[in-house]
């Protein structure tokens, strides 16, 4: 994808990509969204998001990123219905908290294997190699 064009929506860096220019005047019905800097509100449908320039033509935008690297569809804008709460069972938490041990150990574990390579290898060790 290229570098999309970016503007700042709910207080939000967002960029957008796969944008189009779309040539007809008609109206646009869906959610409005307040972008600074345009003198129309954009408009969100199922087709993604609609902005309007001052001459009234207008672009349908299909994806937005977020400044964390998150990329929706622009037609979910605003929308919550991808948003679900992860609620765990008592044992799915206990299994949470195990994995989550192994995932540390195995970690520090790949960390001491690195460290040992990179002193073998190097000797960079004023004492000497303890290798």
């Amino acid at each position: 994808k290229l570098p999309g064009a970016w503007t700042v929506i709910d207080g939000q860096k967002v960029t957008m990509y796969g944008s189009r220019f779309i040539d007809d005047r008609n109206s646009v019905d869906g959610k409005e969204v307040m972008i600074a800097g345009l003198s129309r509100p954009a408009v969100v449908n199922d087709n993604g998001m609609y902005i309007f320039g001052n001459d009234d033509k207008k672009i349908l935008v299909a994806q937005l990123q977020f400044e964390d690297g998150k990329m929706i569809n622009a037609s979910k804008w605003g929308s919550t219905d991808d948003v679900v709460k992860l609620e765990l069972t008592e044992e799915e938490l206990i299994m949470e908290g195990k994995l989550k041990v192994i995932h540390n150990i195995y970690s520090y574990s790949c960390l001491l294997i690195v460290t040992s390579l990179i002193v073998t290898s190097c000797d960079i060790s004023p004492y000497g190699n303890p290798f």
